[in-house]
């Protein structure tokens, strides 16, 4: 929360920051890999994302892919929270009981929003840091990747979806 004695204008209504967050908008196809670790190959389904603006303020998604016969839906929300003067990020789908959570920033350089949160690791049962990184590459097509942080080494890199507008 801001300190009381300071005159600290929130913007309430829409921001500039919002502006990244209307690019998720629209129906999506998405290529998806997800590394099972060591030498695999990764497993690669194909799924689709609709995502739309919940006012101007907040797009919400959801997903539903085919993983190799049963069914995978999942839920997320990407919103700025003008006190933080970050990213939120949630995600929840059909595979795990957690819903995750993400903040963190937009990049202009390299056209990304680099998102990170301490969430559960269902592999190593144990909390750890979650990396995501959607680089939008145009007005109909973003890369989402996601990586964790392990303690024994490098960050192990856990999917990788291609989204292309649909429309």
């Amino acid at each position: 929360m801001p300190d009381s004695n300071q005159n600290t204008q929130i913007t309430i209504g829409a921001s500039e920051e919002h502006s990244q967050i209307q690019r998720k908008t629209g129906t999506w196809k998405v290529h998806c890999c997800y590394f099972m670790g060591g030498d695999a190959n990764p497993v690669e389904v194909d799924g689709t994302e609709t995502g739309k603006m919940l006012g101007q303020l907040w797009c919400k998604s959801h997903f539903e892919a085919d993983m190799m016969g049963s069914p995978l839906s999942g839920n997320g929300s990407l919103g700025y929270d003008p006190v933080k003067k970050k990213y939120i990020s949630t995600w929840n789908d059909s595979t795990a009981p957690f819903l995750y959570l993400f903040e963190g920033d937009f990049n202009s350089e390299t056209n990304a929003l680099e998102l990170s949160g301490e969430n559960y690791d269902p592999v190593r049962q144990c909390p750890a840091l979650y990396r995501s990184r959607i680089e939008f590459k145009g007005d109909n097509e973003h890369v989402l990747d996601l990586s964790i942080d392990v303690p024994e080494g490098l960050p192990i890199k856990v999917l990788s979806y291609h989204f292309t507008r649909i429309e």
